[in-house]
């Protein structure tokens, strides 16, 4: 997730490592509609790492019944 970070082992000294927070960039890759939530990509620029999230909710229903019919 937004907490994803990434190691880098020296080619030297395999105890020699380096750990950087991953560098996300974020794109929407499903757009909210009546049933369905935004979703949006988050990739890391430098290691390439992905998850996905949901950014919005489903937009949902609105009934219009018109006016009420006597039984």
């Amino acid at each position: 997730g937004a907490d994803a970070k990434h190691s880098r082992v020296c080619a030297n000294d395999a105890s020699h490592t380096e750990t950087k927070a991953c560098d996300f960039t974020a794109k929407v890759t499903q757009e909210a509609t009546l049933d369905q939530p935004e979703i949006t990509t988050y990739t890391c620029k430098d290691c390439g790492y992905s998850y996905t999230a949901e950014t919005k909710p489903a937009l949902g229903h609105t009934h219009k019944y018109g006016a009420p019919v006597a039984d």
